[in-house]
């Protein structure tokens, strides 16, 4: 235990200060993983009424990933092309020097990581909730 304050006294941190990083290190930490325990959690509350609980968390975590692929190929690489290629030689002639779009952009290309946990969260909900309601007809449509 002399460890631990030797630790918090080394980082300046009081101990209701540690307490709140590590409950931000925890949400953090379940906001990403949360495509694979939500379906999960749907799985287990509707294992009464829902056929294939297995094959519907695989299926549920491919599709969320595969939405996150298409998000990520779709959006993030041609805004960070824009930002590595084409923006350094449009600042060196002088234009885009006070633009809110580039702000925006070196925001999202510095600070992509604080959204993850959110962007996880919202699409694994809205995924499961729309596989969820389709789920029996996709069963009997696919045998």
């Amino acid at each position: 235990m002399e460890e631990v304050w030797k630790l918090l006294d080394a980082l300046g941190l009081t101990i209701s200060q540690a307490i709140l990083v590590a409950m931000l290190a925890l949400a953090y930490i379940v906001g990403c993983w949360m495509p694979l325990w939500f379906p999960i959690a749907v799985a287990i509350r509707r294992r009464a009424t829902l056929r294939r609980p297995v094959v519907f968390v695989g299926f549920a975590y491919c599709a969320i990933s595969g939405a996150f692929l298409l998000v990520g190929t779709a959006a993030v690489l041609p805004i960070n092309a824009f930002v590595v290629y084409v923006l350094p030689s449009l600042r060196r002639a002088g234009y885009m020097e006070e633009s809110a779009v580039l702000g925006m952009f070196e925001f999202m290309f510095s600070w992509w990581w604080i959204g993850l946990p959110f962007a996880s969260a919202l699409l694994s909900i809205l995924v499961v909730n729309f596989l969820s309601h389709r789920w029996s007809r996709l069963v009997e449509a696919f045998g």
